[in-house]
């Protein structure tokens, strides 16, 4: 009941016989049929026409279309329309979830808790950042050098190694994603090498290629609810495995020594509809409260709403919100929603299931969304491109002496002041970058303010790695990399020339704060020390030149 069902196939039939030029293609009512049942498995054709009797026979002539193998007759392609939304009508009386790339929600595959904070182990949290292929890259890069430098609690392991969670958004998530899916195999001799090349792929030109070049592709795309974020996903999946699901991720897990357990991965999204956060993880729904405590809002904040629904439009959707499994969700399919820049790539639909969502869930979800049946998502950088969000829900759930490290990794460059001119014409994609980094300058202080709140202020400390250059020249040469999905071997220079003193740089404050949650050092010394870290840093870090 879970497969998807390939009807797609026919309709690639139907248009490539119109192209190719054939005198006319003519489908019955028993041949429209007879395919559905066969994709169906279904041995009764007679039980589809019992629902759905307006299959009929169509006839388009091949004048109809140009020679170009455009449609020159708006009645031939309401045609394949009709086809098209018979078969999809029929398919769903079969299999409720058919045409959904997500499965309704059981009992028995909702998601359990896993206890990762039950340790008096300093941890780590890593929040990495979207930016398209450039954050990829970086990352991948980060993840490098974090997995050459000893643990300063236990020189044999490396600092990669101490990592217990990673909350990632939109490019952060593909390298996020592949890391954690290839844990087993992070110490073979080529596996960072590997993973920047995959980082750098040029995925702009697969998808352009795959929806234009491959006729079942460009069929799915004309004449299907199939869109370029599933083209993407489909993509993703030669990379990340394709058919790779969050179940295979929690089966990795279990099944992994208990000290050398992978990250549990949190990938984020936008939810279109709503315009809340979505969390696509293998952690239950209750991991995820909303940021704010009670005591933060006073009765005038809140009016004319209650607590609870305040809480409910701060709290994140997850797959249970939406009677959902993520289990059975693919691992790409995830990715390509977290990396759906608004314009570029469209929202990715998932279905609402309203009869399998727990009773614990109930009415989080609002009345308009459940009954429409389908929810948007788009990339998490609408929301937050950060990933911190997360953390600090997760940090929220945790005792509050638990110790914690949360390791920010930026591969963009936030707000900076730019220079202008009185005419300037700004682009498309330069507004919707900088509409991004307007939006996403603001949260970093009140994350900061929110950690005193959530969590002992001596058992936490927060760090950044940011993509960032050490010369005017070379700061400006890094802010010209494109928020795009490739990335040339130019800019793959540029990151690889910055990346390893970026992390250099930071390295003495994240030994600093593994040493305190370890009871080694003093908080006193210990927040001296890391201011001194980010002051030096910082005074290394230059401008870029105008």
């Amino acid at each position: 009941m879970t497969r998807l069902v390939q009807t797609d196939k026919y309709l690639a039939l139907l248009l490539t016989a119109l192209i190719l030029g054939l005198p006319y293609v003519a489908l019955s009512q028993e041949k429209v049929k007879d395919k559905i049942a066969d994709s169906l498995n279904l041995h009764s054709p007679q039980s589809l026409h019992a629902k759905h009797n307006g299959i009929t026979a169509v006839s388009i002539p091949i004048e109809t279309v140009k020679k170009t193998g455009k449609f020159a007759s708006k009645q031939s392609f309401n045609a394949i329309a009709g086809i098209r939304n018979a078969i999809t009508d029929a398919e769903a009386a079969v299999l409720p979830s058919q045409g959904a790339s997500n499965q309704p929600l059981y009992p028995e595959s909702k998601r359990v808790d896993i206890a990762f904070d039950k340790t008096k182990e300093p941890m780590i949290i890593l929040a990495v950042s979207g930016g398209g292929s450039r954050a990829a890259y970086y990352t991948a890069c980060v993840f490098e050098q974090l997995a050459q430098t000893p643990d300063p609690l236990t020189p044999n392991e490396s600092i990669l190694d101490r990592v217990k969670v990673i909350s990632a958004v939109s490019g952060g998530s593909l390298a996020s994603a592949y890391y954690t899916m290839n844990f087993d195999k992070r110490h073979d001799a080529n596996f960072y090498a590997l993973f920047k090349d995959k980082m750098a792929r040029n995925y702009s030109a697969r998808l352009f290629g795959k929806m234009t070049l491959w006729p079942p592709t460009t069929t799915q795309i004309v004449a299907t609810e199939k869109t370029r974020t599933d083209v993407l996903g489909d993509i993703l999946g030669s990379v990340l495995g394709k058919n790779k699901t969050f179940n295979d991720l929690q089966n990795q897990y279990v099944q992994a020594p208990e000290n050398r357990k992978p990250p549990i991965l949190v990938l984020n999204g936008t939810v279109w509809n709503t315009g809340t956060r979505i969390v696509m993880t293998n952690l239950p729904s209750q991991r995820f409260p909303a940021t704010v405590n009670k005591k933060m809002l006073n009765d005038e904040m809140i009016q004319p709403r209650s607590y609870k629904e305040t809480n409910n439009i701060l709290k994140p959707l997850h797959f249970e919100t939406f009677g959902s499994d993520i289990g059975t969700f693919k691992l790409s399919k995830a990715v390509a929603c977290s990396m759906a820049y608004p314009i570029w790539l469209s929202p990715m639909s998932l279905k609402v299931y309203p009869d399998n969502i727990p009773p614990e869930q109930q009415g989080i979800l609002p009345d308009r969304v459940r009954n429409s049946r389908w929810i948007q998502v788009c990339d998490g950088g609408v929301f937050a491109n950060d990933g911190i969000d997360s953390v600090l829900s997760l940090v929220k759930t945790m005792p509050q002496n638990t110790p914690v490290m949360v390791i920010y990794i930026h591969g963009g460059f936030g707000l900076e002041p730019m220079a202008s001119t009185r005419d300037r014409i700004w682009g498309v994609s330069s507004v919707i970058n900088r509409m991004y980094d307007i939006g996403n300058s603001r949260p970093m202080p009140f994350y900061l303010n929110m950690v005193s709140e959530l969590h002992n202020k001596d058992k936490i400390v927060m760090l950044p790695i940011s993509l960032g250059g050490y010369t005017p020249k070379q700061t400006l040469r890094l802010f010209e990399i494109p928020t795009a999905l490739r990335l040339s071997p130019f800019n793959r220079n540029r990151i690889d020339a910055v990346a390893s003193q970026n992390v250099h740089d930071i390295i003495p404050g994240i030994n600093e704060g593994l040493l305190m949650l370890g009871g080694k050092k003093s908080p006193e010394a210990t927040k001296r020390a890391i201011r001194g870290v980010l002051q030096n840093m910082q005074a290394r870090r230059a401008e870029p030149e105008v």
